[in-house]
């Protein structure tokens, strides 16, 4: 970490129109205390960073990148003089993206991805940022996220997908149906690829954060999607066909806590 600061008054005029401006922008929103994802030096005027963050999910409510520490991101006046700060608020859920930017030190802007990690429950993030000045150079910048409060139906999206990667598969998709419960029907499907090669797909389905089953007994071996919900109580799960035939969409309902499929998946 490197602050770099000057005294005009001391080193005169000349000196103060070649120092680092601190500057500070109304669009970003204020840095909050968070969780270290990694660090990256800036080496240039382009900087792109990308790290795991294992075991740890979110959500996820702001991202700020920062030249100080992610315990106490920024504090005003002298001590934090020389400090490079970059915010942005993430868009709930995972995958998630935001717009990076500057808070202090910098009139750089940048953009920011998070993406689930679903054989760990972990985070993924990828930042960059444009038209870093020189003065920046050299600073080692740290990523760190800001837990967000989930509404209702993310927090259980979220339990689902840690269920869905429990059992060796990775998250493909989701879609969701509103119910007469008030509590949503979730679908998420998922694909585990075996020793040899074999893509092995499953659609989980949930009521809040409820397990009711999956789609099959037995795995597809051709792929599927989910192609979302054609109305309360109902997802669209469309499944190609194995020998080769047309792909057959599956309507799934729930009633009375049971899930009826409308036909029976091809290869089944």
């Amino acid at each position: 970490m490197k602050f770099r600061s000057t005294i005009a008054g001391l080193f005169g005029l000349g000196a103060l129109l070649t120092a680092p401006i601190a500057h500070a922008q109304g669009f970003a929103i204020p840095p909050q205390a968070g969780v270290l994802v990694g660090q990256m030096e800036v080496t240039g005027p382009i900087w792109n960073f990308s790290s795991d963050l294992l075991n740890q999910g979110g959500p996820w409510g702001s991202i700020t990148v920062t030249n100080t520490n992610c315990t106490i991101p920024y504090v005003p006046g002298t001590a934090q003089a020389g400090a490079v700060i970059f915010t942005s608020p993430l868009s709930p859920g995972l995958p998630s993206d935001g717009t990076l930017e500057p808070y202090t030190g910098s009139a750089a802007t940048g953009q920011v991805a998070l993406f689930p990690m679903a054989d760990t429950g972990g985070t993924n993030v990828t930042a960059s940022l444009t038209g870093l000045e020189p003065f920046v150079m050299g600073n080692t910048l740290s990523v760190c996220l800001t837990l967000g409060t989930p509404p209702p139906m993310l927090a259980d999206i979220n339990v689902g997908q840690q269920q869905v990667a429990a059992t060796n598969y990775d998250v493909s998709g989701v879609t969701t149906a509103d119910t007469e419960t008030f509590q949503p029907l979730i679908a998420i499907s998922g694909t585990q690829t075996t020793t040899d090669g074999i893509n092995r797909q499953l659609v989980f389905f949930f009521v809040g954060d409820g397990f009711l089953g999956t789609d099959t007994l037995f795995p597809s071996l051709a792929p599927l999607q989910l192609v979302g919900s054609p109305g309360p109580d109902q997802i669209n799960v469309s499944y190609d066909d194995p020998t080769g035939g047309t792909p057959v969409t599956i309507t799934y309902t729930l009633s009375d806590g049971v899930l009826t499929p409308s036909g029976t998946p091809p290869g089944h």
